[in-house]
């Protein structure tokens, strides 16, 4: 098995978790043991965990991440569609302006 070993920094995003006092107080043993944040040792053993994980789990979690990035391909597809047609005729627009403009001046 693998060894958990903490790096010094890392930025991340706020969130609240509740967590069983036996579980938070043997988590701050390791982080004053190390001389560490609590909050990285909770990051450092969540991520040594989510690399650790049985196989059938891992499996989920990666259709999951299939399904969503399927997901947000589609909507960026849509809005490039959208947005590739409505830039189009806009184009179109003004270059029927200008043909107007050239008729009439000429």
């Amino acid at each position: 098995m693998r060894k958990l070993k903490i790096p010094q920094n890392h930025s991340g995003i706020s969130k609240t978790l509740r967590l069983p006092e036996n579980l938070v107080n043997d988590i701050q043993i390791l982080a004053d043991i190390k001389n560490i944040s609590f909050n990285k040792a909770v990051s450092e053993l969540l991520e040594f965990s989510l690399k650790n994980l049985d196989e059938e789990d891992e499996k989920i979690i990666e259709e999951n991440v299939k399904t969503f990035l399927l997901y947000i391909n589609q909507i960026f597809s849509i809005q490039y569609f959208v947005y590739f047609h409505y830039n189009f005729y806009l184009s179109m627009y003004f270059y029927y302006l200008v043909l107007i403009f050239i008729a009439f001046t000429s």
